[in-house]
């Protein structure tokens, strides 16, 4: 008899069927209707294999994922992505309508798109609440001197200074948006790829690290 599975999907002809091909193939088998429902069947010394469906209603794979390894659901994500286009897994269609779908956006939909994302997820309130000089102060001294810092290495890196300078910026703005605000403000709208490897591959390890040193310390 081979190792333990738990297979989660929440239509239950899919989990028989699968139930049954893996007990053919020897394996011991528990299927579950949800996530919350696996939950409660594993914990940090479960020694087998879990399969789990995607989308599912309540909770979804990425929120199980989440909970297990305690890594944020988007982060897991965006890691996720690029082992994909490492591996070269994605269909070349895939990555053409991508290209497609950025250009328009980029040359069309910029400003709107900016100041939709920016009223939406920018907590006004929070920064009027604590919007002082010495706050400015601090803002301005870490930009700045994540652009000097940049500059000025990017000449032994054999990189571009003052672009090199632009991306690194980019790490202190909201995300997305922020990067949509400074390239553009930048007339720099082609290196959004490089921003969006360097926040948001940077920002996920960063992440990654933080907890597993805080799951190693705790």
């Amino acid at each position: 008899m081979s190792g333990q599975v738990i297979f989660i999907d929440d239509e239950s002809a899919i989990r028989q069927a699968v139930q049954q091909w893996l007990e053919l193939s020897g394996f011991r088998v528990r299927t579950c209707a949800s996530a919350r429902e696996a939950l409660g069947l594993i914990d940090r010394d479960f020694p087998g294999v879990l399969i789990s469906d995607v989308r599912m209603p309540d909770l979804d794979g990425l929120g199980l994922l989440e909970r297990l390894v305690h890594i944020p659901g988007p982060v897991l994500m965006i890691v996720m992505a690029v082992m994909c286009k490492y591996a070269k897994v994605i269909p070349g269609r895939m990555e053409t309508g991508a290209k497609s779908c950025y250009k328009l956006i980029s040359t069309s939909l910029i400003w709107p798109t900016m100041i939709g994302l920016g009223m939406l997820y920018v907590p006004l309130e929070s920064v009027v609440s604590v919007f002082s000089v010495a706050y400015v102060a601090v803002c301005a001294s870490v930009v700045l001197s994540m652009a000097i810092v940049s500059f000025l290495l990017a000449r032994f890196l054999n990189m571009y200074s003052v672009e090199a300078s632009i991306v690194t910026v980019c790490h202190s703005g909201l995300g997305g948006t922020g990067d949509v605000a400074i390239l553009s403000a930048c007339d720099r709208m082609g290196l959004m790829p490089f921003a969006q490897i360097s926040t948001r591959i940077g920002g996920a390890s960063t992440v990654i690290l933080a907890t597993m040193l805080l799951a190693a310390f705790s």
